[in-house]
């Protein structure tokens, strides 16, 4: 009788649970072409101030033998491969997660049941790369946690969230003090992340008093874990449309970050690690070292996380989906 009640509960938890999709629209899906070329300009920009810097340094500021001078260079030329490489760095994240959604949510507000619903930027990640993104409301109700957005519609329970106390150390919120998360893991092979944000949760006092009230009973639910009222339907674990990148651009971060290590590998070679008793030429070379580590720092930073974006994101893309 045991070993039935056994086999019958590996039963139950291999029974896949319930997922939403994605229901993007025909003018939405028109847009994501052209969503790479938005910022392209900017891109442009970014990389001629980059090259323009590093023109600058191997042409005139690393062959001042004035410490004063040199000094001066460095500093200068320094500040503007930095400024651009950050730039570079902040653009392709964003050309990397960007998914438009369009407009509506105003009218979307008028078919939530809940009064007490919350306007939230719902980002969805799995295995630490955003894999969808949504609009939408935000409730609590009778032990179950909603979300009707512009482009899905879900729900979980507590029992779909691990115990606060097996959540990573900095993701910790403090229930006791009433602190709710704006991240909640959610029980998958995938690490499943739910990310929230209020929308103007500061514009009137109806909007906080929602937003407070949503942050109270969020704490409560991850503390005393109730049963839900209904059953669970997870989120979308489908890639978003608007995340797969088909065009000649789809490796272009990945490209750059590869061809700014390699610029940074060049300027690390060339750096003159000699701090002799001339303060200002001592100064000179210490800073060309540490801008230097912070630009090889950034590159390669952003290699790794556009390598994972494209790694996680094409085996994601390889389950069917439905449209």
């Amino acid at each position: 009788m045991g070993s039935i009640s056994g086999l019958e509960s590996e039963t139950e938890d291999m029974v896949a649970k319930p997922t939403a999709t994605w229901r993007i629209p025909s003018n939405a899906l028109e847009r994501i072409e052209e969503s790479s070329l938005e910022t392209a300009w900017l891109r442009f920009f970014a990389w001629a101030f980059l090259i323009f810097g590093v023109l600058w340094y191997f042409v005139f500021a690393h062959n001042f033998q004035n410490p004063e001078t040199s000094f001066t260079q460095h500093l200068e030329v320094f500040l503007i491969m930095v400024s651009a490489q950050a730039a570079l760095g902040f653009l392709y994240y964003r050309l990397s997660n960007r998914i438009d959604i369009g407009t509506g949510l105003k009218r979307l507000s008028t078919k939530v049941p809940e009064t007490a619903a919350c306007p939230v930027m719902l980002e969805i990640a799995q295995d630490g790369v955003v894999t969808g993104y949504d609009e939408g409301f935000l409730w609590l109700s009778d032990g179950t946690l909603f979300f009707k957005g512009l482009q899905t519609v879900f729900r979980v329970n507590a029992e779909d969230v691990p115990p606060v106390q097996e959540w990573p150390r900095k993701r910790r919120p403090n229930i006791d003090e009433g602190r709710p998360p704006r991240w909640i893991p959610i029980e998958s092979e995938t690490g499943l992340v739910l990310r929230y944000k209020y929308i103007d949760p500061f514009e009137d006092h109806s909007a906080r008093r929602r937003t407070g009230a949503l942050d109270k009973a969020v704490a409560l639910w991850l503390k005393e874990r109730p049963h839900g009222s209904l059953e669970t339907r997870l989120p979308p674990l489908h890639l978003h449309p608007s995340l797969r990148q088909l065009g000649p651009l789809r490796l272009e971060g990945l490209v750059a970050g590869i061809f700014m290590t390699v610029i940074d590998l060049v300027l690390l070679f060339s750096v003159r690690f000699s701090f002799g008793p001339d303060e200002a030429l001592s100064v000179s070379n210490f800073l060309s070292a540490a801008a230097v580590a912070l630009l090889l720092f950034l590159s390669v930073r952003l290699t790794v996380s556009q390598a994972r974006d494209l790694a996680v994101r094409k085996r994601i893309a390889l389950v069917p989906q439905d449209f």
